[in-house]
Formats: C-alpha cells, sequence, structure tokens
C-alpha cells in the first residue's frame, strides 16, 4: 500500500532510470559461456586436447567483488583452493543460470583476476534491480609436491 493515494513508493521506471548509473561502475570485462555449447577434439600436432567455445552469452562490461575468504580442502591428493565472488552484469544482459562459465578478460585494478574462469553458483533475481548480479565460483588446483 502507498502512503499516499495514486502514488507509487516505488516509480515506474525506477530500475530503468538508475540501470546507467550501476553500468558505469563496471570496470572490468568479461565474456559468459554455456560449457555444454564446447566443442573437443585432439590436435595430432601438439597431441593435445582442443576445446572450442560456443557462441558466448555475454560479452561486455563487469564488475567482480570477493564475497567469501579462500576456502581449501584436500581432492585426490590436491589442495583445491575456492573463493566466492558476487559478479555484477550490466541491466541488460540476459539471465545467467547456474553452471555457466564467467571468463575474466580484464581484472582492472586486480589484473590477477584477468584469465581467471569462474562458475555461476547462485543466479539471483529481483523485482527491482540496476544491474544482473550472480554469485560465482573460482576454484583453483594447486598440486602437492
Amino acid at each position: 500500500m502507498s502512503p499516499l493515494p495514486g502514488t507509487r513508493a516505488i516509480p515506474a521506471g525506477w530500475s530503468a532510470h538508475h540501470a546507467p548509473v550501476a553500468e558505469g561502475a563496471l570496470n572490468g570485462a568479461g565474456t559468459v559461456y554455456d560449457p555444454d555449447l564446447r566443442t573437443t577434439g585432439w590436435d595430432d600436432a601438439t597431441e593435445s586436447p582442443t576445446v572450442v567455445e560456443g557462441a558466448p552469452l555475454y560479452d561486455g562490461p563487469l564488475g567482480i567483488m570477493s564475497t567469501q575468504s579462500e576456502q581449501t580442502a584436500q581432492q585426490a591428493g590436491d589442495v583445491v583452493r575456492t573463493r566466492e565472488y558476487l559478479v555484477r552484469f550490466a541491466a541488460d544482459c540476459p539471465w545467467l543460470r547456474e553452471g555457466l562459465l564467467v571468463k575474466v578478460t580484464n581484472g582492472h585494478a586486480d589484473v590477477d583476476l584477468t584469465g581467471r574462469t569462474l562458475t555461476v553458483i547462485d543466479a539471483q533475481l529481483g523485482t527491482e534491480r540496476f544491474q544482473r548480479d550472480v554469485v560465482c565460483r573460482d576454484s583453483t588446483e594447486t598440486p602437492t609436491a
């Protein structure tokens, strides 16, 4: 219920009005791929497997913020380190489901993010949004000596 008859607490167009401001804060860049659209093969010259990503679902600005301290676990003799990140995209980015891959092409101030591949683990939805938000996990395996 609105406090005044004939008015709304949140005006129509609220998200669209604020989306350009949120997009202006996206100082990194990345590409989103669906791993189900990959094709794999074999390169006889290098004797190694090949992977070709399908068409990107998104390619553009993003922002990344760590939301969890690093977690470590042992798996099959390797130390696996994981960290979760809130990844923000422009408001017009399509909905991104769990399992999609975000390849960071520009980590901006944290260049160590550049080249990392994050996995979407939580695709967030909302009735008002200035940007598309997802939670991603970065898993890095460190072989033991």
